[in-house]
Formats: structure tokens, C-alpha cells, sequence
């Protein structure tokens, strides 16, 4: 199970041009993608669900203990009596390990009225929304901003944290005494003011009052657009960063 997901992993980081120890969480809710584990469990709670409906062939019922008859609560409602187990092979078999995750969903879910909803039910808890970046074409800008979005490029801190050996601490080379992270390149520091005056008349142009104006707002904005935005709007926003990251030269020759 390992080595079919390090192929996923491997995969994303072609996508996004990530380096290889960025965090798989991080990585997959990027690209709005669940883990392996989690698809397996989809599959399985997917073809439980017509074994409890009647929708699969009717023999495989005859596995099923009774259901409990009084629901506790709403979470707890329509569960199955556990199975006697005494190995953990046999718990991490089919029927056992269904059980045992039926039992945990929400009773809401586990009552829905057809697979189809069952499904889009089980996926909307699971799988993240991916990051869009709003149709930029710079691929190597694109690069850089995934690389900004999970926290793993060549600013300082992001090396630090992941131990390079050319990096001996997390501070900035602007003299201020500050760790170089991502809100300190977009917001702070001196040595990209010029860019950085740049990439804010782009922002006033769109004549949209961004509130609150706090620095954690603001740096997730220039990564991600704002939901409240038009597609257009986030688009000038996403392709302003992206030329803010080229005009800065922070990351030049370090593309690879």
C-alpha cells in the first residue's frame, strides 16, 4: 500500500513541480485529491452500502449480524452488531472492517436514499477542494506558487524546517532580523519594495476593498484568490503574484 501510494505522491509532485518531502496532505488538498487509503475506504463503505440495500447479490446478507434495534442517537443510527473477532487479519478483512466503519458514519449518510447521494455524501467528506490558480499559463511561475503554497521553496524558513545543509538558519538577508517565510517575502521584506509597490497598484486597479487587511488574510489572498471575488478578479490576482515572484528574482536558478 506504501509503494501504490509513494506512485500518487510521485505523480503530484510531476503535477506541481513540489519538491520531494512536501508534505502529502498538503500536496494532495492542492490538487483536490484524497489519499489511496481514503478511495479504498469510498470503494468499500460504496459497495457495503448495497449490501445493506438489497443492491448486491443477496447472498453476501448472510454475513451480516443483526442490526441493533434501538438507535442511540442520530450518529449511532441503523448500526450493525460488531463481530466476535480474534485476529487482526480477520478484523482487517472485509466484512469486519466495513462493519466497524459503518457503525462510525453518520446516521444522515449511512440513511441516504440512493448510492449516487450515498457517494457524492462520502466524497464531500474526504476529498479536498483543489487550489485553483485561475487559468495562468506561466508554468514556472505556477511552479513557484505551489512551492509557496505548501510551504516548502527556497525561502529560508521552508529550507531550515527541512534541514538543507546550505541553510543555517530561517532569517532573511534584509538585514531586519526576520524569519524568511512566506508572509515576510509577499508583505515585509525591504529588499522587494519595488516589486512589491508593483504587484499592490495591480491589486488596486481590480478597485476591490480587501477586509480584513490583517497580514494572515492578506498573504493567503495573494496565494489563493478570495472565493467572494470573480474568476476574473482572482485571475489578475494570481497572475500579479506571479510576476511579483519573477520581478522579486528570489527564486531565480532555483526553479529545480
Amino acid at each position: 500500500m506504501r509503494k501504490l501510494e509513494s506512485i500518487q505522491y510521485n505523480a503530484c509532485l510531476a503535477i506541481t513541480g513540489c519538491f520531494r518531502g512536501t508534505s502529502q496532505e498538503r500536496i494532495y488538498s492542492e490538487l483536490g485529491l484524497e489519499s489511496l487509503a481514503d478511495r479504498r475506504f469510498t470503494r468499500r463503505m460504496i459497495f457495503f452500502y448495497k449490501i445493506m440495500n438489497n443492491q448486491a447479490p443477496s447472498y453476501l446478507r448472510n454475513y451480516l449480524p443483526a442490526r441493533l434495534t434501538e438507535p442511540v442517537n442520530i450518529r449511532t443510527r441503523n448500526p450493525i452488531y460488531p463481530l466476535n473477532i480474534r485476529t487482526e487479519r480477520f478484523r482487517n478483512s472485509f466484512f469486519p472492517s466495513c462493519i466497524s466503519q459503518w457503525n462510525v458514519l453518520d446516521g444522515n449518510i449511512r440513511n441516504l436514499p440512493s448510492v449516487k447521494t450515498f457517494k457524492i455524501a462520502i466524497l464531500k467528506f474526504l476529498r479536498p477542494k483543489q487550489s485553483r490558480v485561475f487559468y495562468v499559463s506561466d508554468n514556472q511561475g505556477v511552479v513557484l506558487l505551489n512551492r509557496l503554497r505548501v510551504g516548502f521553496s527556497h525561502l529560508n524558513e521552508h529550507k531550515f524546517r527541512h534541514g538543507f545543509r546550505d541553510t543555517l538558519d530561517r532569517f532573511c538577508g534584509c538585514r531586519t532580523n526576520s524569519v524568511e517565510n512566506t508572509q515576510h517575502f509577499f508583505l515585509h521584506c525591504s529588499i522587494y519594495s519595488y516589486a512589491r509597490q508593483s504587484l499592490f497598484d495591480k491589486l488596486q486597479d481590480l478597485r476591490t476593498v480587501f477586509l480584513p487587511l490583517n497580514p494572515s488574510y492578506f498573504c493567503r489572498l495573494l496565494l489563493y484568490g478570495d472565493e467572494s471575488l470573480t474568476s476574473i478578479s482572482n485571475q489578475t490576482i494570481i497572475l500579479s503574484v506571479v510576476e511579483y515572484i519573477h520581478e522579486s528574482g528570489r527564486f531565480s536558478g532555483a526553479l529545480f
